[in-house]
């Protein structure tokens, strides 16, 4: 079988994962799987030069930017396949959890977007000396202060990951905000919030999200649906039912299942 790569959107979520189905893999051989748009590149996760377990691999991705045209290229010793999709959002931005889960839309408040570099530098006094001996290495990065306007819903739900997950989120963006990269990853290191003070929409509340870059873990693969999507399709049918449906299809038509919009 040939290799190939088919792109499609999944999931319960407002953007929607992309889910990637690959075919026509060699077991055991390493292969990678990357997306672009224009000149934006990333690596899926799950597709970073990891060891095909069969020749079938299923993986999702939400470090996409918005309402553009996406292409995705798998790559197995020497050969390659493409396809693309449109992830299509109302809004131009979100911030969405790292496992896909979360999503809190808002309006963007321009704030210059001020951004320090982290540099890590150490001066010594010694008894003796003028001058001050110093121990250095690269940046480490940069942090930063992302201002937004978000309704109460929104907060809501912000508040309540924040409270239960990891503070690492995902900045995705249609790549037209000014010099900004299309997606980033942060990890929130303060958060505060007071309501806005504009006519509309009373109940929405200024947040301010100061947060230094992070990178994705590419080694984890995520999931476009759930035992619980699954769950709840099947809640009021038997096994018997299942089977009698499942009877001609296969494992990966099974795997390949947008169970949250079945």
């Amino acid at each position: 079988m040939a290799l190939a790569i088919t792109a499609t959107l999944a999931g319960a979520t407002d953007p929607q994962l992309v889910q990637l189905a690959v075919t026509g893999l060699t077991a055991g051989v390493t292969f990678t799987v990357e997306g672009s748009a224009g000149s934006w590149t990333w690596t899926v996760p799950g597709g970073a030069g990891q060891e095909a377990a069969a020749t079938t691999a299923l993986l999702a991705d939400i470090f996409t930017p918005l309402n553009v045209e996406l292409t995705y290229t798998v790559t197995q010793a020497g050969d390659t396949a493409s396809d693309t999709v449109t992830v299509d959002f109302g809004g131009r931005y979100v911030l969405q959890h790292v496992d896909g889960s979360v999503v809190v839309p808002f309006v963007w408040q321009d704030n210059a977007d001020p951004r320090s570099e982290l540099v890590r530098a150490t001066a010594f006094e010694v008894p003796g000396r003028i001058r001050q001996p110093g121990r250095y290495d690269v940046s480490a990065g940069e942090t930063g202060e992302l201002l937004i306007r978000a309704a109460a819903s929104a907060g809501a739900t912000l508040k309540t990951a924040l409270r239960s997950k990891a503070p690492m989120f995902v900045l995705r963006t249609d790549g037209q905000v000014r010099d900004l990269d299309p997606v980033q990853v942060i990890v929130l290191r303060s958060v505060s919030h007071a309501l806005w003070g504009g006519a509309t929409d009373r109940m929405a509340r200024i947040w301010r999200l100061a947060f230094f870059a992070s990178d994705a873990d590419l080694s984890t693969t995520l999931a476009a649906s759930t035992w619980d999507d699954l769950d709840s399709v099947y809640a009021s049918l038997t096994w018997d039912d299942f089977d009698s449906e499942w009877s001609t299809l296969t494992w990966d038509d099974f795997d390949t299942t947008d169970w949250a919009n079945r």
